[in-house]
């Protein structure tokens, strides 16, 4: 978090059990019943990869929760099945296309190609696949987050670094804050984020903002050992 002023202790005064998600020592009971629900630990979490089967019917769709569920405290539930009905409705404009009858009343021809049901999950796959990936390494940042089998929770680790100074740098910096926010809002390419002029800049504000620290503590540490002998 950044902010000008010190966050308030109440602010960060939760704890989390090892073995659930139980919500400890927050002082408001009307914030306790409203965060009840978060309590609980969050239901199995998938994603089906419809995009990787074979022999599938061409005219088989799928969209929102049938497709991946992430954890709700992300809130990405509308914008899965916003960016899979948008998906759908481009994949059959682009084959239903309207033929004129005989009595000049527009009609579409009621058959689809082959290759749609493939070239649907591509095109499905590259717009939200971002959301799966994004929240699970996000979900592994906490202790009490049961993998998928064959991962451990060190999943995610670079890009959650990389998340928490591309935020900081948002409050500096209005042209990244854009593609980060365009990323975010799935009206831009979520791996803008990655363009080599984004990863530069952040490199370069971690670089100003971390060597300063590092050499100040060693500073302080080398006249603790040695500032008698000085």
């Amino acid at each position: 978090m950044v902010a000008d002023d010190e966050v308030p202790e109440w602010a960060v005064d939760v704890r989390v059990r090892e073995s659930n998600t139980s919500l400890l020592s927050f002082p408001s009971p009307i914030l306790n019943e409203l965060l009840a629900p978060l309590s609980h630990p969050a239901a199995p979490l998938s994603y089906n990869r419809y995009d990787l089967a074979v022999n599938l019917p061409t005219n088989f769709a799928a969209i929102g929760d049938s497709v991946m569920r992430v954890n709700p405290s992300f809130g990405q539930g509308c914008a899965k099945a916003a960016l899979g009905v948008a998906t759908l409705d481009s994949a059959l404009r682009k084959v239903l296309r309207p033929t004129t009858c005989e009595d000049d009343e527009e009609d579409f021809e009621r058959s689809l190609p082959d290759a749609f049901g493939s070239e649907f999950w591509e095109s499905h796959t590259k717009r939200t696949e971002s959301i799966w990936f994004s929240t699970k390494a996000m979900d592994y940042s906490y202790a009490s987050t049961v993998p998928v089998r064959g991962e451990d929770l060190s999943y995610g680790t670079f890009g959650r670094w990389y998340r928490d100074q591309l935020i900081e740098l948002c409050t500096k910096d209005k042209q990244v804050a854009e593609i980060a926010w365009r990323a975010n809002m799935f009206v831009g390419c979520p791996t803008d984020t990655l363009l080599p002029s984004v990863i530069a800049k952040v490199a370069k504000a971690w670089v100003v903002r971390e060597v300063p620290r590092f050499l100040k503590s060693r500073w302080v540490q080398f006249k603790k050992e040695f500032g008698s002998e000085l």
